[in-house]
C-alpha cells in the first residue's frame, strides 16, 4: 500500500479506500486508470457478450427480430387467407435475419 500510495501521491488510507471501492464495485474508471498508470499498466475496459461472440449475439438478435416480424406479418396474412407454410416462414426468417444483420438496424438492440 505504501509503494502504490507513493506512486499515486496519496496516503496508505487513500489506497485502502481505492481497494475497498473496487471490492464494493463502486470504483470509478478514472481511479482505475490512475492505479493502472501508477503500476505502469494500461486499463482495458470492455463489454463482452455473456455467451459466445459478438457475431453470435448479433445473429441471435437478428433471428429473433426477423421471427417477430415474419410471424406478425404471416398472422395478418392468415386473417386474409393468404398465410404461408412453415417452410416458407423459416426461409423468410432466415433471409430477413441476414438483411437485418447486414444493415445493422438499430431495432436490433431494442
Amino acid at each position: 500500500m505504501a509503494q502504490l500510495g507513493a506512486k499515486l501521491n496519496i496516503t496508505r488510507q487513500g489506497v485502502k479506500r481505492i481497494e475497498e471501492s473496487e471490492a464494493n464495485g463502486t470504483i470509478t474508471l478514472n481511479s482505475l486508470k490512475g492505479v493502472a498508470n501508477a503500476m505502469d499498466l494500461k486499463l482495458v475496459y470492455a463489454l463482452v457478450p455473456k455467451h459466445g461472440t459478438i457475431n453470435h449475439l448479433i445473429q441471435v438478435k437478428a433471428e429473433k427480430l426477423a421471427q417477430k416480424i415474419v410471424l406478425r406479418t404471416n398472422q395478418n396474412m392468415k386473417l386474409e387467407e393468404q398465410g404461408i407454410g412453415d417452410e416458407k416462414i423459416a426461409e423468410t426468417i432466415k433471409e430477413l435475419a441476414s438483411e437485418i444483420k447486414r444493415e445493422m438496424r438499430k431495432s436490433l438492440w431494442d
